[in-house]
């Protein structure tokens, strides 16, 4: 679990440089977007966040300016992702997909809409991890849950994920 970073809960107070959102805002904004989820999903995509900065993986490959803001750039667009999918599949489907946290399936938001379709069919947490590490569930992007105009129902990778944004099951 990420604790080797001091002061998670207070990321992004006034004060800090920029306008970041931080854990206390995701928790909120993550239960007025997914009511139906359990509280406890939320602070499970929060730890997710920061084990992606502690394992060094950035959003878009890139480091912000601080260790606050590259973990609030993470939450910025695990949310972003989650809303996409609420727009795009609805709102059990979204829950659904939020409450996979507390199965310890936390997804990048590439990876959303590929795991909301296998919930649609059936498929839980444990399913939906052996099709990412078999490269059956893949992304156009690694950090957006909007799927490109004209782009397949489904989309089968030929190689696994880049190389410093490999999943670690730590848990």
């Amino acid at each position: 679990m990420a604790q080797a970073i001091p002061n998670r809960i207070g990321l992004g107070h006034p004060g800090t440089k920029g306008n970041h959102m931080n854990q206390n805002e995701f928790f909120e904004k993550f239960l007025i977007l997914l009511p139906e989820c359990q509280p406890e999903a939320a602070q499970i995509w929060c730890d997710f966040a920061i084990e992606r900065i502690e394992q060094q993986q950035y959003v878009h490959f890139k480091a912000a300016e601080s260790l606050e803001a590259s973990i609030a750039s993470w939450l910025e667009v695990i949310y972003e992702g989650l809303r996409q999918i609420k727009e795009t599949f609805g709102q059990e489907l979204a829950a659904k997909l939020g409450n996979l946290g507390l199965e310890h399936c936390c997804l990048y938001p590439g990876e959303m809409p590929m795991a909301a379709e296998c919930l649609r069919e059936g498929d839980g947490a444990r399913e939906i991890m052996a099709k990412i590490e078999s490269g059956e569930i893949d992304f156009v992007d690694l950090f957006s849950a909007v799927r490109p105009p004209n782009s397949p129902k489904k989309i089968y990778k030929k190689s696994k994920q880049p190389p410093n944004h490999k999943r670690q099951r730590n848990r």
